[in-house]
């Protein structure tokens, strides 16, 4: 799916997803997504979430520093807390890892989704 240059085809599929993202009404449409319709703002922070934890998951995979960048993780867990059973409803994700009151967010994200730190 990727080709030649996965650079390129990232760069390409991200493009597209912000042209439809930023089209009049998007954010207010219904997105049939596999748990249900949902509107498009909701799917964009999903969006969002699914680049975030998945540029973690190469990080991981490929011994790389995996340390996510604080803002962004404080963003992601606004969007993650509110709709987890949702999301965790969709099959999409792991079974949520216990965290404890000291984790860090970024630990809690993670294990919320499904990840071992």
């Amino acid at each position: 799916m990727l080709g030649a240059d996965p650079s390129s085809a990232y760069t390409r599929s991200a493009a597209a997803a912000a042209t439809a993202f930023e089209a009049p009404g998007a954010l207010e449409a219904p997105c049939a997504v596999s748990y249900g319709p949902v509107p498009g703002s909701i799917y964009a922070g999903h969006r969002t979430v699914d680049v975030f934890v998945h540029g973690w998951d190469l990080a991981k995979a490929t011994g790389q520093n995996t340390t996510l960048n604080p803002e962004l993780v404080d963003a992601c867990l606004a969007i993650v807390e509110p709709q987890l059973d949702i999301l965790q409803a969709s099959g999409q994700f792991g079974t949520p890892a216990s965290s404890t009151p000291g984790d860090s967010p970024q630990v809690r994200l993670l294990h919320q989704l499904g990840r071992q730190d």
